[in-house]
């Protein structure tokens, strides 16, 4: 039953219905509206559309601005988006030293090419490597 949409008629409208688990969004046409939106899921939120990541000046003595701004499918990895945000930064001279990440962006591949450009990776490393155990052989001398 994945990926099956039901549209049921409500009064003179059509409504549309989610049946079961769609498990490839990047295939499935979401809106006829935008064919470029897909639908994804992220813990217990989710949406039809796009994801942004926005980078943010965060220096304690000044005030904070948005350095980028970087949108991508709903379906696209945060962490396959992370070379791009990282590009545009340097392109830019904005590489900060110490980037703050969340969980989705940090993997041990990235935080090893993160430390050959010098700069350190903050954030907690993706559990799916933790649980595998590829990010503790990698970080640990």
């Amino acid at each position: 039953m994945d990926g099956l949409l039901i549209h049921t008629r409500v009064g003179s409208g059509c409504r549309q219905l989610r049946e079961a688990r769609i498990t490839e969004g990047a295939r499935h046409l979401d809106s006829p509206h935008d064919p470029q939106a897909r639908w994804s899921t992220k813990r217990d939120t989710t949406w039809s559309g796009y994801k942004v990541h926005l980078s943010e000046d965060c220096q304690a003595d000044a005030p904070r601005l948005i350095l980028q701004v970087q949108t991508t499918p709903a379906t696209a990895a945060d962490n396959a988006t992370l070379d791009a945000i990282a590009t545009g930064l340097r392109e830019r001279h904005l590489t900060p030293a110490e980037p703050y990440l969340d969980e989705g962006y940090v993997t041990a591949e990235a935080i090893a090419e993160a430390a050959g450009r010098g700069t350190q990776i903050i954030g907690p490393l993706a559990r799916e490597e933790l649980l595998a155990g590829q990010g503790r052989s990698r970080l640990r001398p």
